[in-house]
């Protein structure tokens, strides 16, 4: 009974830490670099086709290539992964990377179809494959991030994706020359 009653206490006592703690605002971006201005610490992500300042904290950690690197070292087109923090409406980046080269597995084929919502079907091999794009998930149509309404069909694709519950999701779709 004793063994109980600590028990309960602890988890009172660490409930109540957790609901007084205040929650950083913030998360990960993932995007490609526009611009960088090491001067200001700081560099432009384009994320879901807009623009975002971000400025480094005292403290951040860069990583390009697998190693540790500085700002200069990112450059324009880079995907990148930013983990943040928001203050008084301004973005502080504290962890930047490299986005890996594949995310997950990759598949090439030609757009068949977009469905309703976030869903496409991709041919490859002579097969339909139902894919859907993961909540983050990136469009590449040439040089821009787009959406999947920029997709013609026959258009040449490279799909990263997961698989996940017996679906596809797709976490890059890059357009591909002929």
């Amino acid at each position: 009974m004793r063994q109980m009653c600590r028990t309960v206490a602890g988890s009172l006592l660490v409930l109540l830490a957790v609901s007084t703690t205040p929650a950083l605002a913030g998360g990960a971006a993932w995007g490609t670099i526009k611009s960088t201005t090491p001067d200001q610490n700081q560099f432009v992500l384009v994320q879901d086709g807009k623009d975002k300042l971000y400025t480094l904290t005292d403290d951040a950690v860069i990583h390009r290539v697998g190693k540790e690197a500085k700002l200069t070292d990112l450059k324009a087109g880079d995907d990148v992964v930013v983990l943040y923090v928001s203050v008084k409406d301004g973005l502080y980046a504290f962890n930047v990377r490299n986005a890996p080269e594949h995310w997950g597995n990759t598949m090439k084929g030609q757009m068949k179809a977009v469905k309703s919502g976030q869903q496409f079907v991709l041919t490859s091999d002579g097969k339909d494959y139902l894919f859907t794009l993961a909540d983050k998930g990136i469009v590449a149509t040439n040089v821009k991030n787009g959406n999947l309404n920029d997709l013609k069909s026959g258009t040449n694709l490279s799909v990263q994706y997961v698989k996940l519950r017996g679906g596809l999701y797709a976490t890059m779709v890059r357009t591909e020359a002929r």
